[in-house]
């Protein structure tokens, strides 16, 4: 769900077109972007400037592989090329969560998103209480199964190595958290994928770095994009 974000896309849009879309229960990346390329489609956007976030960013990448002629630009924060979790205790975590009734999937949805962003600062009552919300009243068990399942797809069959992309001109910006329990230890795996990438490093950040740099954040993206993109597009 595009909610937590919506600091990021209020600045943005104050120059930009900014979609910002939300995620059905689909079990494949195929599926995600065929989904994010048929938005375009119907938003008449022959290409963007993809912005993907954690597991976004998994999606961000495998489709600009799909379709680079969609992608202008690619702009990936606290994100990997690989799941920090394999890929067949993610598809036993599936099975199991398939298996599970929705309070438990819930509950242990909700206790790997408090320790992904354990450390959000003075604000984070009011981050955790949005989040919360949209766990209990936006995301069904489907959705959850589901994501788990994309992941599961993205990091056995969709993990970009490097030279995978060199037939495609656009920039890259990697937007990374000095702390983030997720993805800083692979911070050179996609710095390797993307070596001609820009680098931003967020100090004293953790996965939440949302939340927690918010303006230090904001500023990055329109850096990047004041460099890449017209006003508008």
């Amino acid at each position: 769900m595009p909610d937590p974000f919506f600091l990021v896309i209020e600045e943005l849009g104050r120059r930009y077109q900014v979609i910002a879309a939300a995620y059905p229960p689909a079990r494949s990346m195929a599926e995600l972007v065929r989904g994010a390329t048929a938005i375009l489609d119907a938003e008449r956007v022959p290409a963007a400037h993809v912005f993907g976030s954690s597991f976004g960013g998994y999606v961000a990448q495998c489709m600009v592989r799909a379709h680079p002629e969609r992608v202008s630009t690619l702009i990936l924060a606290q994100t990997g090329v690989r799941h920090f979790v394999g890929p067949t205790p993610i598809t036993v975590l599936r099975w199991l969560l398939q298996a599970a009734p929705a309070p438990v999937v819930r509950w242990f949805m909700w206790r790997t998103w408090q320790v992904l962003i354990a450390d959000i600062g003075g604000d984070k009552r009011f981050w955790m209480g949005l989040l919360h919300n949209i766990l209990e009243t936006e995301l069904s068990k489907a959705h959850l199964v589901a994501v788990t399942a994309a992941i599961a797809d993205f990091t056995a069959h969709h993990r970009p190595i490097p030279g995978d992309l060199s037939a495609w001109a656009g920039s890259v910006l990697l937007l990374q958290s000095e702390r983030d329990r997720a993805f800083a230890a692979q911070a050179a795996e996609i710095e390797a994928v993307y070596p001609h990438a820009t680098v931003r490093i967020l100090r004293g950040a953790g996965h939440g770095a949302l939340f927690t740099h918010t303006d230090q954040y904001v500023n990055e993206l329109e850096l990047f994009l004041a460099a890449h993109a017209t006003a508008g597009h």
